[in-house]
This record gives C-alpha cells, structure tokens and sequence, in this order.
C-alpha cells in the first residue's frame, strides 16, 4: 500500500489526473489483482487508502476557491457592450440584471435539473410594480426556495435591472402567458443555468476582468459586495439577501475587483445604447 501511495502521488501531482480518474486506474488495478488472486486485491479499499484518497481530493482542490462577485459595476461595462435591438443579448443582461439586482441563488431563476423545475419563476408568479405609468420594480413570487419550501416574494427595484427587464420582455419572442417561464429561450425552454454563467463568464474575461483564483461567478456575491460598498448596514443586506443569520458576510467582497476605464468591445458589434442602459446610482435594494 506504499507503493499504491506513491503512484497516487506521482498521478496526482506530477501526471496532473484528476481524483477521480485516479480512482478509476485504481479500481481497475484492484479488478486485475483480484483475478490473479494478489494480495493487494483490496487495493483501495483499506481504511488507509481511503483516507489516501480523501486527502488526493483535497490537494488542488477548487472547493475554498470563492466564486467571483458579478457587482453592479461589471454588469455595467457588460451591458455596455451587448447591442439594444438583439433578443439574445436582452435575454442575457435581462437575466444577469435580476440575479445581482435581487441577490438571487442562480437556481432560483434559471434551469439546473428537471427535478428543479417546480422553483422556477413563471409569468403567473411574476408582478410589475408601477408609479404612474413608470414601471418601477418586478416582484418574483419563488415558489420554493433554500429556506423555504412555501416560496419567498423577492422585488428587484435596481433601476438598470428594471430597464433591463422591461427591455428584453418587449424583445422576447417565446410566449408570455402565465405558465410560461419569465427565463426563457426562443423555444420557450427554461434558460439553462450554465448558458447564463458562460455567458457571462466570457462577457467577464472579454472586459478585462482576472477570474484566476475564483471557481465561478456568484450573482447573489456580486449584488450583496455592491450594497454594502454603498454603504447599506449590514441589517439592510441582510433584508436584501434573505439572510436569517450572519451568513451575509461570506458574501462581502472587501476590495472586489474594479472594471478597467475602457471595455473591450466585441468586435461584430458598436452599440448606441445598451440593455438596461442608465445612469443611476448603485444602489440595489430599497
């Protein structure tokens, strides 16, 4: 079993495989012992190489890595750079908008699994808040959150969100009655979780932010590291967040990273006015 600890080590740390290839190599060495009837027939399987393994799974591990907050100020030069009259771009600044202007856990809006599909927003779910004949919030009725299996009401007054909102609901061209999907493709299928993430992901890296060092992209840190660098108390983040405990802090970004002065633009497009386009405070939760 020595020998089985240094070929982990050698596979791990110089062949770069990942834990759970290692695993596959060594169950399958396990099988051709067992045949021959080798002593080391339980390769694997002793309590020491499980914990051999468990530590293997730790080193290099991407788990404590945080996920990069998608603040207020990179959804800015990321809908700066999408053009106002393309329904894909709308869906897209749209989605992200609502996920860091309601603090939103991405599954709580878009497509994970089919076992999912009962929290997700439809338009029967969906209010829109108006002052006059100004729209000046959504609200988002959750049918079951984390927290709570009877559903969470969650309104998105950020004013960039509700433009963003209001601009891809008249772009949409999948169907808007009740049990349709307020997140939609153009089929009228949910929109995938990991459409929106790539999405913006590349749209992250195109405008000159550094994800080394993050595992993903949070939406619910991005919109919770924008309210407190405006200055809200953290009774108000937490209001914000749907938080019940002190939980909120893990969220906060100290000195989150700060958008370069110029944005790459993207190429094939040079946009007059963008998606959700304002010229408003940060400020995202009443």
């Amino acid at each position: 079993h020595s020998l089985h600890a240094a070929w982990v080590a050698h596979m791990r740390v110089i062949q770069r495989l990942q834990p759970s290839t290692i695993k596959r190599y060594t169950s399958a060495l396990r099988s051709i012992f067992a045949e021959q009837n080798h002593p080391a027939a339980d390769l694997g399987k002793t309590p020491a190489s499980r914990l051999l393994m468990r530590g293997v799974a730790r080193v290099g591990s991407t788990r404590s890595l945080p996920r990069f907050p998608l603040t207020v100020a990179w959804a800015r030069v990321i809908a700066a750079e999408t053009a106002p009259d393309n329904a894909e771009d709308c869906l897209y600044v749209a989605a992200m908008w609502t996920a860091v202007g309601g603090f939103f856990r991405i599954y709580e809006l878009f497509f994970t699994t089919r076992d999912e599909l009962d929290r997700l927003p439809r338009f029967k779910h969906l209010d829109t808040l108006t002052k006059g004949n100004r729209v000046v919030a959504y609200g988002f009725h959750l049918p079951r959150t984390k927290t709570h299996d009877g559903g969470e009401y969650v309104e998105v007054r950020h004013p960039e969100a509700v433009a963003a909102l209001q601009r891809y609901l008249k772009t949409r061209t999948a169907p808007q009655h009740r049990e349709a999907f307020v997140f939609a493709t153009v089929d009228g299928r949910p929109l995938p979780s990991s459409a929106v993430t790539t999405w913006c992901t590349i749209m992250l890296e195109a405008c000159g932010a550094d994800l080394s060092g993050y595992k993903g992209i949070s939406f619910r840190r991005g919109g919770a590291t924008s309210y407190a660098l405006d200055g809200a108390t953290p009774d108000q983040i937490k209001a914000a967040g749907r938080w019940r405990s002190s939980a909120w802090k893990r969220y906060i970004e100290a000195n989150p990273q700060q958008p370069p002065r110029r944005a790459v633009s993207r190429p094939h497009q040079a946009p007059q006015e963008t998606c959700g386009s304002s010229s408003s405070s940060n400020v995202i939760a009443p």
